[in-house]
């Protein structure tokens, strides 16, 4: 509505004046205030439209009015400031340049309303044509494209020679760009152009997205070519970096995941549904120190999720009986964050 109503309203005065305002403009006695638009456009509407007669006179009763409470009182000096002074220069335009009785203003105002037609239509016409034929046009389509999703057109703005199938883009544009991609809407595209040399360009965007907590900025140096009259974009080389290890490898040949709860048909282990994180034990010996027994060692959390722990150690004698407990109290730290070691 925004993008139609008020052009469309523009385009129609246009019309409504070509068609109905004064065939003939007849000149008034020298007053301070002229007629305006609207009274000459509905007298002359309302020899055409009987219902627009009342409207008419209600019009003109308000505009006599506002005429009478506008008048300056006779002994105020202060200078005559003239209303609507373009009424003034049609009236002068006319007088200078009387136009000949055989002179068809209808047909003139309809030559002259077509040849703006034409015109406004023939710049919109090339100026869509022209639209995406250079650098930083295509760089903004391509992220508009990208922004609703139409994720056919961004490819086609590829470099054809260079750019990856279409499966393998869909697939690397799914894993980049973190939750601002998924969930953010682009703002506004920013566009520099940095180098230029006729076949290539080299441009720097700046794009902001909206996002549920704050504006997201980002920054990329995109790389243009020029084939076949067109420019492309030259896609970005897939990050061949491996991510680090994210498991830890214990005294024998297996490995430890990242996580506990599994979608699985099999039989849910205990594991999985406690909340209980895993605490390896990295060392532990017993010392004796002339008449008494310690023992140190060392803990880690390699769960995700932190521990609150609480340690013991228990000394047996050779038969296997319990001979003392006791509590590493304020010796360890009771409380371990992820990846977290304590002594």
């Amino acid at each position: 509505m925004w993008g139609t109503v008020p052009i469309s309203m523009l385009v129609l005065s246009i019309v409504m004046i070509s068609l109905s305002l004064g065939v003939d403009i007849r000149r008034r006695q020298h007053q301070h205030v002229h007629p305006i638009v609207p009274n000459m456009l509905l007298r002359r509407l309302s020899f055409a439209i009987k219902p627009l007669r009342s409207v008419m006179k209600l019009w003109m009763a308000i505009d006599k009015r506002l005429r009478r409470w506008s008048e300056l009182p006779e002994q105020d000096d202060s200078p005559v400031v003239i209303w609507q002074p373009w009424v003034t220069w049609l009236l002068r335009i006319r007088a200078a340049a009387p136009l000949p009785a055989s002179f068809n203003r209808r047909a003139f105002r309809s030559v002259m309303l077509l040849m703006i037609g034409l015109t406004i239509i023939g710049f919109t016409v090339r100026s869509y044509l022209d639209a995406g034929r250079d650098p930083k046009s295509v760089i903004e389509q391509y992220y508009d494209d990208l922004d609703f999703r139409r994720f056919a057109n961004a490819y086609a703005r590829l470099d054809p020679l260079v750019r990856p199938s279409y499966d393998q883009y869909l697939l690397e544009r799914s894993v980049g760009g973190g939750l601002v991609a998924s969930y953010g809407k682009l703002d506004s595209v920013r566009v520099q152009i940095l180098a230029a040399n006729g076949q290539q360009v080299q441009a720097k965007v700046t794009t902001i997205y909206i996002t549920a907590l704050s504006n997201y900025t980002t920054t990329q140096i995109l790389d243009l070519v020029l084939r076949d009259g067109t420019w492309y974009i030259t896609p970005e080389k897939n990050d061949p970096t491996i991510p680090p290890d994210t498991f830890f490898r214990q005294g024998a040949v297996t490995w430890h995941a990242q996580g506990r709860r599994r979608v699985s048909t099999t039989a849910t282990d205990v594991g999985d549904i406690l909340d209980q994180p895993d605490v390896r034990v990295l060392s532990a010996r017993l010392v004796r120190t002339n008449t008494r027994y310690q023992v140190v060692g060392e803990l880690i959390n390699v769960d995700i999720d932190p521990a609150d722990i609480t340690l013991s150690a228990a000394l047996f004698d050779a038969q296997n009986d319990e001979l003392t407990r006791y509590d590493a109290q304020t010796g360890m730290i009771h409380k371990l964050f992820p990846k977290e070691i304590t002594p």
